[in-house]
């Protein structure tokens, strides 16, 4: 409460005193200031008055006083004229500072001064209303979550509403929230929205601002707003998303209808879709075999595949936040090798199949495979000739692990080149075999200078051996010009 005093000066032993005093009302924003008026005084005859007044910030108040006898020698404590109290609305900011007044017509002389009013006055200030509440605290909070914010009202009739900010978004103001306390009072019943992370699209946080307005019963806000700052998170789980990571087959030699994947023939197409979350942008791709990064790249294409059974790929994209989101997709390769050969054996033999050294048919034998996949499928055949012959014979089919017989016509004279020949969707396998003229110990060739040791000779001018040889004391070879090659000797110095 707000109080002093204060008195004239007429410079003799008559002068009015005025003690004042204020109590405020928050609510309605004004104080009620009474103001006392007292005149001091010794001995003293006089009149009633009528026309005695006191002011208070311009409000004017005239009233009357009885007449005054007194005859004392020393001067008398006080005697009261009035008492009057005044409404004083404060400013929008809860201050104010008045001006009060008294006057009192005396009209008469004095201690032997003539005194026509005794006046006084003093400007004064009132104590502040305490008016908008300002914000105590504002907690941090994760998107998605209500938030908390602290203020003390200081009347319980205040109403208030609040809003938050940050970038672009404005929550606009609440409906009024209504305490009906002047203890600390915390407001949770607005919840931040997710959707402010779109005002973040490269930060996990940011600053975000509460304003708080306070209003008087009637609804008329009362000062200015007040506002605080306080963290908001982008809660974890808000990250990108890969809508499809894709594996498309590239078949390359590989018929489409087998709808596989062929080691060492096909290829595949990787493909991410993905998208930010909440304002965010994807900001890389990865693709990655394994440990093996295969392109930092949205799509790509792989080398021809070479691993055979199941091949997984893990897509990796990163945002404007630093977010990451991960998906795979796996794809089966089916083994794949060219047809082989196990075992192949060319025989003469009669036409019944049994083996003869001196037999004009040919047995011929083999064991073979090829990889079953898809529709793959396999043909098998033989052919001969002779060595000096261009074309071959007719293709004959085989089947693997049963012998064929083929020709009759196999001139025990001559050698003949069988050809084992296997074909399959994607490889062509040829075998060459050597079949052996008839057996004989030791054959000259007519008319001219040649021979053959277990077997007819064929050539002119060749020493023909068809078994494995073995020259025990070393080998000389002569060119044509006589020169001398020690085998033995050059074998041993390679």
């Amino acid at each position: 409460m707000a109080s002093g005093s204060f008195n004239s000066s007429t410079g003799v032993g008559l002068n009015l005193y005025v003690e004042w005093s204020s109590t405020t009302n928050v609510a309605g924003n004004y104080s009620t200031v009474t103001m006392k008026t007292y005149l001091k005084h010794y001995s003293l005859y006089v009149g009633a008055r009528s026309d005695a007044y006191v002011k208070c910030d311009g409000q004017n108040h005239t009233y009357s006083t009885a007449a005054i006898s007194y005859s004392g020698s020393s001067q008398t404590t006080t005697t009261l004229l009035s008492s009057k109290s005044f409404t004083v609305y404060h400013n929008s900011d809860g201050t104010k500072s008045i001006t009060l007044e008294a006057g009192w017509r005396f009209s008469g002389t004095y201690s032997g001064q003539s005194i026509s009013w005794i006046k006084c006055s003093k400007t004064v200030t009132l104590d502040d209303i305490p008016r908008a509440s300002s914000i105590t605290s504002a907690g941090n909070v994760t998107l998605g979550n209500a938030c908390s914010v602290k203020w003390t009202p200081n009347a319980s009739t205040f109403k208030f509403k609040v809003k938050f900010t940050l970038g672009n978004y404005d929550s606009g103001w609440t409906s009024f929230i209504t305490p009906n306390s002047t203890n600390a009072y915390t407001y949770t019943g607005f919840t931040i929205p997710l959707t402010v992370a779109n005002q973040l699209p490269k930060n996990t946080t940011g600053t975000m601002t509460v304003y708080l307005a306070t209003y008087n019963s009637s609804g008329t806000q009362i000062g200015s707003n007040a506002s605080k700052t306080f963290t908001v998170t982008v809660p974890s789980t808000v990250v990108p998303s890969i809508s499809a990571f894709t594996a498309t087959r590239v078949n390359n030699e590989v018929p489409s209808s087998w709808g596989i994947y062929v080691q060492g023939k096909s290829q595949c197409t990787l493909a991410i879709t993905a998208a930010g979350s909440y304002g965010s942008t994807i900001s890389s791709y990865q693709i990655k075999q394994g440990s093996t990064v295969l392109a930092s790249a949205s799509s790509v294409t792989t080398a021809v595949l070479m691993t055979i059974g199941t091949i997984t790929y893990t897509a990796t994209v990163t945002d404007s936040r630093g977010r990451t989101a991960t998906k795979t997709v796996s794809i089966s390769v089916s083994a794949y090798t060219a047809p082989w050969f196990s075992q192949v054996l060319s025989q003469r033999c009669l036409q019944n199949g049994t083996v003869n050294d001196d037999g004009t048919y040919i047995r011929a034998f083999a064991r073979f495979g090829f990889s079953e996949i898809g529709n793959n499928n396999l043909t098998a055949t033989v052919a001969f000739k002779k060595p000096t012959d261009e074309n071959w014979s007719t293709e004959v089919a085989i089947t693997s692990g049963t012998a064929k017989v083929i020709a009759g016509s196999a001139n025990i004279d001559s050698s003949y080149q069988v050809m084992y020949k296997l074909v399959d969707q994607f490889n062509t396998i040829q075998y060459i075999d050597v079949l052996s003229t008839a057996f004989t110990t030791m054959d000259f060739r007519k008319g001219e200078k040649a021979v053959a040791i277990v077997k007819v000779s064929e050539y002119d001018n060749l020493f023909d051996v068809g078994l494995p040889s073995k020259f025990r004391n070393g080998l000389i070879l002569v060119d044509s010009n006589g020169n001398e090659y020690d085998v033995l000797a050059i074998i041993k110095n390679l």
